[in-house]
């Protein structure tokens, strides 16, 4: 029979084939993200003092669970601690029981969490070309099964601990070490004490309010504070692509519609991925490229920046029989995302 750690590093070496055969053929790309976070790019060099933003990193990592977390828009609520209030504070004492039990115990398992914990953080810290990168709630994914061990037993210590204050102690509470103190032999204890008492239903009740409390604030936070952020941030390209799926739904052709660039806009090449064709390239280099379209025998649509005034006035000028239309969605709280200006078949410009 294969063992089961055997039978995991064989079904991880399968998973990884895929990646393995790229990381074979196009070394370079495979090797980019990270060498170019390490080391440098064409657009950041790595800082002369790379060894103190190594050290200031590893602060930074540090900081993450509980103080101050990723500014990625993406990927969390910027600058937001990864943990709650209640998680951030186990963990804390989690890493301190940790410690503890490590100088006190000799408990070399303590040891071998927090060698864990730093190389599951080391792909956030290596970003020495980027610091402003670190920390990163995606390059620091592998972190979250030991946070979450640390959490837990932080909050199995401070259990057995208050089972123990309330008055529901073992038959021989001076033979229990500190490291041994677990849920596991209260419950022995308990079953063979004669002093029933409260202690498990307060216990209970605690163990239940701290999770509750955790519960809600992760619920609110995933489901409210982020979509909310994340809704102002974001491109919504799947609104233009929708806007152009309409223009051919009456009768427009897809090589008839256009995007003028705009500063801090949609990224073009999304809205082509969300109108059903890659390959598409609706942008045009300024509003002077839509005259360049004048004859055509289909309507045309011009997509504009709402804040995009010059361009906007100069097509009204152009062809005033235009119908301009401003989009606004309730994602965006109202605010105008983009204006569509679609041109009557074969008009010309008008030239004053």
């Amino acid at each position: 029979m294969v063992p089961l750690h055997m039978a995991m590093v064989a079904a991880s070496a399968l998973v990884f084939m895929p990646l393995a055969r790229y990381a074979a053929e196009e070394p370079q790309m495979f090797l980019f993200r990270g060498m170019s976070r390490l080391a440098s790019d064409q657009v950041n060099a790595v800082p002369p003092n790379a060894l103190l933003v190594f050290v200031q990193n590893i602060v930074n990592a540090l900081l993450f669970f509980n103080w101050r977390g990723d500014s990625v828009w993406v990927n969390t609520i910027p600058g937001v601690p990864i943990l709650d209030s209640l998680s951030g504070g186990l963990f804390v004492l989690g890493v301190s029981w940790s410690l503890y039990s490590l100088v006190r115990h000799r408990d070399v398992r303590q040891l071998h969490v927090g060698i864990f914990l730093f190389f599951a953080m080391l792909p956030s810290i290596m970003s020495v070309a980027y610091p402003g990168e670190n920390p990163s709630t995606v390059r620091m994914g592998a972190a979250i099964p030991i946070v979450a061990l640390l959490m837990a037993t932080a909050l199995h210590a401070v259990l057995a601990r208050l089972w123990l204050w309330v008055g529901v102690a073992p038959p021989n509470p001076a033979s229990l070490a500190v490291q041994s103190v677990t849920i596991g032999s209260l419950l022995k204890a308990q079953k063979s004490s004669s002093n029933i008492g409260f202690g498990p239903l307060l216990v209970g009740v605690f163990a239940i309010a701290v999770i509750g409390s955790i519960w809600k604030s992760n619920l609110e936070a995933y489901f409210t504070a982020y979509p909310a952020q994340h809704t102002l941030s974001s491109q919504h390209a799947s609104r233009f692509g929708d806007v152009i799926k309409g223009f051919e739904a009456f009768g427009g052709l897809r090589d008839d519609a256009f995007i003028l660039p705009g500063s801090y806009w949609v990224d073009w090449r999304l809205m082509a991925i969300e109108a059903g064709d890659i390959k598409w390239r609706p942008i045009i280099e300024n509003v002077a490229a839509a005259r360049t379209h004048d004859g055509r025998p289909g309507k045309r649509l011009y997509i504009v920046h709402p804040e995009d005034r010059t361009s906007l006035d100069q097509l009204r000028q152009w062809y005033p029989q235009s119908t301009f239309t401003v989009a606004a969605f309730p994602e965006t709280m109202g605010q105008p995302l983009f204006v569509t200006v679609e041109v009557p078949p074969g008009a010309l410009a008008v030239s004053r």
